[in-house]
């Protein structure tokens, strides 16, 4: 940054940074420009992406998770879709799955009636 402020030129500070740092020898203006943007507009030339991976959690907040949990152990055995149907702050149901498959660590299953065998079966 001190370079580009000194020179006013972004071919001289690639130049300059080349022969100092021979390894670096992708550096282009087009990166020396987003670098001192980035600069300009944080005061810092650290990655902004590091600190926000994704998008924030608008729908699985610890309240709303509290609330599934709460509302599926208080009816265990009606399903997903009926005992969260009362839930009305919620926001759909692929984040009511979401919340039960990845916070609550909870896994749905299907009870399958069998025929009973008996001796005379093959």
């Amino acid at each position: 940054m001190k370079l580009y402020y000194q020179t006013k030129s972004l071919k001289k500070v690639v130049n300059m940074v080349k022969r100092k740092f021979p390894e670096l020898d992708k550096l282009n203006t087009k990166a020396v420009q987003r670098l001192f943007k980035r600069f300009e507009e944080s005061g810092s030339v650290e990655d902004r992406r590091h600190s926000n991976l994704c998008r924030p959690r608008s729908a699985r907040t610890d309240v709303a998770i509290k609330e599934v949990k709460t509302a599926i152990s208080n009816t265990p055995q009606m399903s997903v879709r009926r005992v969260l149907g009362d839930i009305t702050n919620l926001t759909g149901m692929s984040s009511v799955y979401r919340m039960l498959k990845y916070d609550l660590r909870l896994t749905p299953y299907k009870i399958s009636i069998m025929q009973h065998l008996k001796e005379n079966d093959i």
